[in-house]
């Protein structure tokens, strides 16, 4: 298992991208969602309540079943994973799950098609007399369809995952929109969108910080493993004020809200 770490370039450009690669072949890539500290952007904002996510940082799953033809040979073979546009050391975890076909003496699979063309990103930098902008893109795809035989018969899968993220950077505000889609196709399909919106407005008497994450899964299939449809929707607004005499105000706001077909919830 190799662990990479990229280059930073010095221009703007979106960052944090991980990727997995399989004998050298990209198989799949991720953009994680982003955890913020209020902390560190205002010392007043670390209380009282923790980012969203920080108690429960997730894994990402990245499906390498359209590759079992690579892999099914008795060779070794080599997973690899990168995080791009970072520090020089970032560390990553990972895990292989295996599934045994307890009703064969042999699996066989082969890879059908497969697309990964390179990212696609630009980024630009302009600036008046107030302010200095910057905005950067990028977009990525990347698709496998394999066939596996077992005792469950002749299965195809397909695994695809699309993502498009922008950065929009002035010196009062960030904006940060995440969209990505994953979907396993046959027997069972997901389709998941995700948002992560991030809100940094800084003013002469007041800071004001708001950070979410907006994700819609649809499941189907015989092998859907939870609800047809579910919604999960935290946000976190803080804020810090200037009052008369030199003192300071400051709250913090945290909103959880999840809804599905088998019930919702909403906390404050």
């Amino acid at each position: 298992m190799v662990h990479e770490t990229a280059r930073v370039p010095e221009r703007p450009v979106p960052r944090g991208h991980r990727s997995a690669r399989v004998d050298g072949v990209l198989a799949g890539a991720v953009f994680p969602f982003p955890v913020i500290y209020a902390g560190g952007i205002y010392p007043l904002l670390w209380r009282p309540i923790t980012p969203i996510g920080s108690f429960n940082l997730p894994t990402y799953d990245i499906e390498l079943t359209p590759f079992l033809g690579k892999l099914l040979d008795g060779k070794s073979h080599e997973f690899a994973f990168a995080v791009t546009n970072v520090v020089d050391v970032w560390y990553v975890d990972a895990n292989l799950h295996l599934w045994l076909d307890l009703g064969s003496t042999a699996t066989t699979a082969g890879l059908v098609s497969y697309v990964a063309p390179l990212a696609n990103t630009t980024s630009s930098k302009s600036a008046d007399p107030v302010d200095t902008h910057y905005h950067a893109t990028a977009n990525r795809l990347v698709s496998a369809t394999g066939w596996v035989k077992s005792s469950y018969g002749n299965i195809t899968t397909n695994a695809t995952r699309t993502f498009a993220i922008e950065y929009l950077l002035t010196f009062e505000t960030l904006d940060l929109t995440v969209v990505a889609d994953t979907g396993v196709v046959l027997m069972y399909s997901a389709q998941t969108h995700g948002n992560f919106p991030l809100g940094w407005v800084y003013q002469q008497n007041s800071l004001a910080v708001t950070h979410g994450l907006e994700e819609a899964t649809v499941a189907t299939g015989w092998w859907s493993p939870g609800p047809p449809y579910r919604s999960l929707r935290p946000t976190q607004s803080s804020l810090v004020e200037d009052e008369e005499g030199g003192g300071k105000s400051w709250g913090i706001r945290q909103t959880y809200w999840y809804n599905a077909t088998d019930g919702c919830y909403t906390a404050t």
